[in-house]
């Protein structure tokens, strides 16, 4: 039995809600008592009242995770059908309750003592989770303490991000050979997943939609703005192009220029329809 579970049951629950609601009524009575002037004051019962908030999320967790050890499921299904709730978060939080205790203890243990949010804690958890799974349990204990040195600096979104990248504090040249690997794998899928398409829309244009890999598109990208026709360029027909409009006038150069290189076969038009001869 964790600590945390014992401590509920060295009470009742209505003794617990009754030394809650004195807790609360104190923090109302703290927020009464503020002036205009006591800045320094309000910030401090704020941060009191994020790490109980945190310390209280840490308890519900801590009990799931209990729960789930109970011989009856009443428990965990009073949580599922919690109508202050829905389901989707309920069944998050549960697998949550048991990532904190399993894997994660010193995550779990900042958030019980309110060191970090439960947004934070989620979010950590998230981002390691991503980890090789052959890490020991050592290797894991030391990229929770160093996610735990940046989390006054840090939100949950870029602590889940260090998270994820904690692979190269333990092992850097294995995290460079697996993102070499991953570079890799997005090439060989952007370079599958290459099209042009290039449709008439019958009222005297041509709709042209396509996908290049990130290398090939960037190339073509510096090519257009090379050949994009300055804005003193259209004073002849006072047009005043917007930059798409200059950019579809610099493939047209640019298609030009090709023209002269490479020899294309002549088309004979019918009707809507163009064909080799």
């Amino acid at each position: 039995m964790s600590e945390v579970a014992g401590r509920i049951l060295g009470m009742t629950p209505e003794e617990f809600q009754h030394h809650t609601q004195q807790t609360i009524a104190a923090g109302w009575d703290c927020l009464r008592a503020l002036s205009p002037d006591q800045t320094a004051d309000a910030v401090a019962l704020f941060e009191a009242i994020t790490a109980a908030e945190a310390q209280l999320a840490g308890l519900r967790l801590a009990l799931l995770h209990e729960a789930r050890h109970l011989d009856s499921p009443v428990v965990l299904d009073a949580v599922r059908s919690c109508t202050r709730t829905n389901q989707a978060h309920a069944t998050a939080s549960i697998k949550l309750s048991a990532e904190l205790a399993d894997r994660f203890p010193i995550i779990n243990s900042a958030l019980c003592e309110g060191y970090i949010s439960l947004e934070q804690a989620h979010a950590i958890c998230s981002g390691l989770k991503k980890l090789p799974a052959q890490y020991s349990k050592t290797d894991l204990e030391t990229c929770q303490q160093q996610c735990l040195q940046y989390v006054h600096e840090l939100g949950p979104k870029e602590l889940r991000q260090l998270a994820a990248r904690m692979a190269e504090l333990i092992d850097p040249e294995g995290a460079e050979a697996e993102e070499a690997k991953r570079m890799e794998r997005e090439e060989k899928k952007a370079h599958a997943g290459r099209f042009l398409r290039l449709r008439p829309d019958f009222h005297g244009s041509m709709t042209i939609t396509g996908k290049l890999p990130l290398a090939d598109a960037t190339l073509l990208a510096a090519q257009i703005e090379a050949l994009m026709p300055s804005l003193t360029s259209y004073r002849e027909t006072a047009e005043t192009p917007t930059p798409d409009m200059r950019r579809a006038d610099a493939l047209v150069r640019l298609a030009a220029i090709a023209a002269t290189v490479v020899t294309c076969p002549p088309k004979v038009v019918t009707g809507r329809r163009c064909r080799s001869p």
